[in-house]
């Protein structure tokens, strides 16, 4: 799926079905997109000596009602939230406070990012949303799946559209890919192979009214991509960490037994589709990748993705020689 920017093979008088979709996206996607705020806090400290993600939403509650101020803010959290996040935004230094205002407004596109960029800024972005609730927004995003959908088709491309992450509503904005109910809308919006799902387990887990075994078992069918990452919850209201891969509120053996019992039947019945792809989503910043200079992506440190990878492909191999057996 594109989603920005132009395809290589979609200029001027291209008008195949990539061409088509190209076009359909740029005219439709302020229908259904979203800003995306990230989770970018000062990493947490780890047993091992490594740093891990981790989302406060105490620290997210501040900037919203303290930094930013934005108009609605305070009926998005109880009396108890919202004094916890005062009493922690009194605690915060100056320079404690323009980081956090940097951490949350780096997770929207564009001018919010930008040198010179202000809380005004990052407003307004949000201000062009205003109106649109979930309802709204779920039929933005099935308009744009049943135009996109048949060209995706036609040309062999398949749709796999990533959740909310974290699975809450943020800003006052809508969340429409967080839960059960959503994907089941989501997946009916169009009843075809090519519109499926970018399986990503960390952020399903961040919810714990997710019960995210079940639904990689009812929805592995219609997955075509698996982002393997672990979560520990830390409190009821939504903050989580990064755990280590194997490690965290996820049966990750169950995770993965199901995603490899689903590409070998792929493969048994001769689907069309490609084969299934996993990552090891995100990874903690530990040994080189801690030296002091050292620039690395947040989650996305090599050292500890490689350390999640081996971990994974280690239980991929155990499940994968002992169903042979069991065959």
């Amino acid at each position: 799926m594109v989603r920005g920017g132009e395809h290589p093979r979609a200029r001027g008088d291209q008008a195949g079905p990539r061409a088509r979709a190209v076009r359909l996206h740029r005219q439709v996607q302020g229908l259904g997109h979203q800003p995306r705020p990230v989770r970018r806090p000062p990493p947490r400290a780890w047993p091992d000596g490594s740093r891990a993600l981790a989302f406060d939403l105490l620290d997210f509650a501040a900037f919203e009602l303290h930094l930013l101020q934005r108009p609605g803010a305070e009926a998005c959290y109880d009396a108890p939230v919202r004094a916890r996040a005062a009493a922690r935004f009194a605690d915060m230094s100056e320079g404690g406070r323009e980081a956090l205002a940097r951490t949350v407004t780096a997770g929207l596109p564009g001018r919010t990012t930008a040198a010179g960029s202000s809380l005004a800024d990052f407003q307004a972005c949000l201000d062009a949303y205003a109106g649109i609730d979930k309802i709204t927004m779920q039929a933005n995003l099935a308009h744009f799946l049943r135009e996109v959908v048949p060209a995706a088709a036609a040309a062999g491309v398949y749709m796999a559209i990533h959740p909310d992450d974290p699975p809450m509503p943020l800003l006052g904005l809508p969340r429409v890919v967080s839960c059960e109910s959503d994907v089941q809308h989501l997946l009916a919006a169009v009843d075809s192979p090519h519109n499926g799902l970018t399986f990503c387990v960390g952020s399903y887990a961040s919810s714990s009214a997710n019960d995210v075994e079940g639904m990689a078992e009812r929805h592995a069918a219609r997955t075509h991509f698996v982002h393997l990452r672990n979560v520990r919850r830390t409190d009821g209201g939504g903050s989580f960490v990064e755990s280590d891969h194997l490690d965290g509120d996820v049966d990750m053996f169950r995770i993965v037994r199901t995603f490899a019992r689903e590409a070998a039947r792929r493969q048994r019945d001769g689907d069309a589709r490609p084969r299934l792809p996993f990552r090891p989503d995100h990874g903690h910043k530990m040994l080189d990748d801690l030296g002091e200079g050292r620039a690395t992506n947040p989650g996305y440190t090599a050292i500890g993705r490689l350390r999640g990878l081996a971990e994974i492909r280690g239980l991929q191999e155990a499940i994968l020689r002992y169903e042979a057996k069991a065959v």
